[in-house]
């Protein structure tokens, strides 16, 4: 190669790479929080809503690490981070029984729990049991609610909301 094509080569290569930048540093805070939902679907001794901060990632409903709501319009769940961060994204496990894939939802924070903020929505099935969102701004909150939108149960097996430190 010519001196010239090297020098061209490392330009564009270098305009590149200061266009990128490398993501915040972050850290998951909701295993083991407080958390809430709007009904508790007991089937089996399961549903409660601790299941889903209890850093157990099964997607197996029956094993008993998933959280489920009853059938009903909108149901919510909530975690309590205990103070406000900078949300950065929030990774969703849902379960393997196709009838109760988590689809058609939104991911919001709040400070007091009466407003709320998008982080991101979601139309449509998540593309595999795990999924991590990105929020498509900066979003400050200590309150997280995962919120369908529809009628239906909300099933989740894991919840990690990982905030920039």
């Amino acid at each position: 190669m010519n001196d010239q094509v090297i020098l061209a080569l490392f330009l564009v290569l270098g305009s590149v790479a200061a266009q990128w930048s490398l993501p915040p540093s972050t850290s998951s805070v909701a295993t083991g929080q407080p958390t809430q939902q709007s009904s508790n679907n007991y089937a089996y001794n399961n549903g409660f809503s601790f299941l889903a901060v209890d850093g157990n990632e099964d997607t197996n409903f029956y094993h008993g690490s998933c959280t489920q709501t009853r059938a009903q319009r909108n149901p919510w769940w909530m975690v309590d981070l205990r103070q406000a961060y900078t949300i950065y994204s929030v990774k969703l496990v849902s379960t393997v029984f196709p009838r109760n894939t988590l689809e058609n939802f939104r991911i919001e924070a709040s400070n007091d729990t009466l407003t709320w903020d998008s982080c991101r929505s979601h139309s449509g099935r998540m593309v595999s049991t795990w999924q991590l969102f990105y929020c498509t701004r900066n979003l400050i909150g200590r309150y997280v609610r995962i919120q369908r939108q529809d009628y239906n149960q909300l099933t989740l097996c894991e919840v990690a909301v990982n905030v920039q430190t």
